[in-house]
């Protein structure tokens, strides 16, 4: 094997242990609390590596943070076709909500951190953005294909829905909802309001 092959794959492995590390400690302790070192522990990685590889403890969280939304988003692009607004944001609704599910302490750390460091804002309005234009090519893809009529604008309906989803996701990791299952109800009916 190339040796210029195996160092790239070396160091993907080894990203990829770092970064890992650092979404469990972070999940658990929190950004502040977690330190480099205990990363650095925690992967098996030294810190210098660490600090090579990412920069900074700022810089591994952001990708973390991009990555996870990203692989979030490709999924989404890539799953089945829907015929329906409706079917569509059913679909669009509990995709979102099994992965908050699936990742409820990472999300919680995600709210606490943009309410107290003004960087992180930034990182989760580009999230934020994605996720709406991912949204919107989904539903011009209905549009096109006469699943939905053309006097939509996706560009205002991908907004309001994940201004809808956003505060459907703070309720629920605020502790006002006890259960995911708990925003079904509130789900469906803002999908028969807006399949009218």
């Amino acid at each position: 094997m190339d040796s210029s092959v195996k160092n790239k794959r070396d160091r993907s492995l080894t990203e990829r242990k770092i970064k890992t590390a650092a979404y469990q400690l972070f999940a658990e302790k929190g950004f502040k609390s977690t330190t480099i070192r205990m990363i650095s522990e925690k992967s098996g990685c030294n810190v210098t590596l660490i600090s090579r590889y990412f920069g900074s403890k700022k810089n591994l969280f952001k990708t973390i943070i991009e990555e996870e939304f990203k692989t979030f988003s490709r999924q989404r692009i890539d799953s089945r076709e829907t015929e329906s607004l409706s079917e569509e944001l059913k679909y669009f609704f509990r995709e979102s909500m099994d992965m908050l599910y699936n990742n409820e302490r990472f999300y919680r750390l995600i709210i606490r951190e943009t309410i107290t460091e003004a960087w992180y804002g930034k990182i989760v309005e580009t999230v934020h953005k994605d996720g709406e234009d991912l949204l919107k090519k989904r539903l011009c893809r209905l549009i096109e294909n006469n699943y939905i009529e053309s006097s939509i604008d996706p560009e205002k309906m991908s907004h309001m829905i994940f201004h809808f989803l956003s505060g459907l996701i703070l309720r629920y990791l605020m502790f006002y909802y006890r259960r995911i299952d708990d925003l079904e109800e509130e789900i469906c009916f803002f999908i028969e309001t807006v399949c009218r």
